[in-house]
């Protein structure tokens, strides 16, 4: 066992360490601002539900270890027994230790504070405990809004360098050419784009699908704009789709990544970054109206902006790629945090696909309503995507989030109800 373990440390009399950066209880806040500094060993303790989602990062270790026999649990095991249990899951006294207990009730703070005593009397001394367990992390992480940017059109004009005279030159062409489009309830043409929404059924009964396309091609690949929600931008921060459009004055829009779910991926959108973590595949749209689907984790935002990139999108995986169906998207995760641990199956979907330069093809599909729509997997998903000729497509995020906007109205129903769920960003063109 090295120097630096349980073993090596208390039998070996290792040096005393250095002051913890983080007090004996710790907040979901105060632990992610420190994470990447301190790098912490992330205790789970809970029994029986860490593959049902945990704190990104969190090692397994089930209250048990620490517990005593049987017939007096409350007794502290044998030290030769905690310490082959500490250097399975790899603890070092010199490496930060929070605890994560489930946080609903006392019994669980207290079987937090038996871990804390237990390792403090076993050689370790930078030990917390995470305030409210796993509950106040979620709370954290997926519902408390995070707001890094309070006012997104300003940070675009300021780090566009965009002049007020060419902000009004630019918002009055497009006013012209919406001034002059033409309006159907399924289509669109103006000096800018050209949409034309379809619907498609297929099968019946409780395998009948349906879903929705709309074909669209730009005059220029940066008439394809992206907003968020509540002009906003960091995590949890939602509004539908249909009110993000209706801010933008959309006459088309799609859901986009729900990027402010996740705090990784790159983000650069209307010409301007956003995030730079890069995590998984990802799709580029050009200024020159070519989109390539990429390794976030082979190049950098600044890169890519250098290169002509005007928007992203980070959530996958990649459908159809030189015109083929990608092998194994089916067996993707996108995302393995807390709560969300696959995208497969029959759901509900968005997906854009790209027909050739400027010309696009957006679906989006409705599912988890059966004798209405079934929903589709990604491999069909892909076939889809296929049949209307796209080169090259990628999903979107899908569920509750599916969600198609046209000319003032919801174009899809979501999950059947008729009810959008707020999502942090869409696709848009100006209307």
């Amino acid at each position: 066992i090295a120097a630096t373990t349980l073993a090596g440390a208390s039998l070996l009399g290792a040096a005393p360490l250095a002051a913890a950066h983080l007090g004996p209880l710790v907040t979901p806040s105060e632990l992610n601002a420190e994470l990447a500094d301190l790098d912490p060993v992330l205790l789970d303790i809970r029994v029986g539900v860490y593959e049902k989602g945990h704190v990104e990062g969190a090692v397994y270790a089930p209250y048990s270890i620490f517990r005593g026999p049987d017939n007096n649990p409350g007794q502290v095991p044998p030290l030769a027994k905690l310490q082959a249990s500490f250097e399975q899951i790899g603890l070092e006294t010199d490496r930060p230790i929070v605890i994560i207990a489930q946080g609903d009730t006392d019994t669980d703070f207290g079987a937090a504070a038996r871990v804390y005593w237990t390792l403090k009397s076993t050689g370790f001394t930078e030990l917390s405990i995470l305030n409210g367990g796993t509950t106040a992390w979620a709370l954290n992480r997926y519902v408390i809004a995070h707001v890094e940017i309070a006012d997104v059109d300003a940070y675009e004009a300021a780090q566009a360098g965009t002049a007020a005279g060419a902000s009004d030159d630019a918002d009055d062409a497009t006013q012209d050419a919406a001034d002059d489009a033409t309006v159907t309830a399924t289509t669109y043409e103006s000096d800018d784009a050209s949409i034309s929404i379809s619907t498609v059924v297929t099968g019946s009964g409780d395998d009948q699908v349906t879903y929705y396309v709309a074909d669209v091609t730009l005059s220029d690949a940066t008439v394809l704009r992206s907003a968020f929600a509540d002009n906003q931008f960091g995590t949890n921060i939602t509004e539908t789709t249909s009110e993000i459009a209706e801010d933008n004055d959309a006459v088309f829009a799609v859901n986009g990544d729900y990027y402010g779910f996740r705090d990784t991926g790159i983000v650069i959108r209307n010409g301007v970054v956003y995030r730079d973590e890069g995590a998984r595949e990802g799709l580029a749209f050009y200024a020159d109206g070519h989109v390539e689907v990429y390794d976030e984790t082979a190049t950098t935002a600044d890169e890519l902006l250098a290169a002509g990139v005007w928007n992203t999108l980070s959530f996958g995986p990649a459908l159809v790629e030189d015109g083929e169906v990608v092998d194994g998207i089916e067996d993707v995760e996108v995302d393995t945090n807390f709560g969300n641990h696959s995208i497969q199956g029959d759901q509900p979907r968005t997906a854009v696909g790209v027909v050739d330069d400027n010309h696009l093809v957006f679906v989006v599909v409705d599912g988890r309503s059966p004798g209405y729509s079934a929903g589709v997997d990604m491999t069909e998903l892909a076939g889809i995507m296929q049949s209307l000729g796209a080169e090259t497509a990628y999903n979107l995020d899908g569920g509750g989030s599916s969600t198609m906007y046209f000319d003032g109205s919801l174009v899809n129903d979501p999950l059947g109800r008729g009810t959008e769920r707020g999502t942090s960003d869409i696709l848009y063109v100006e209307g």
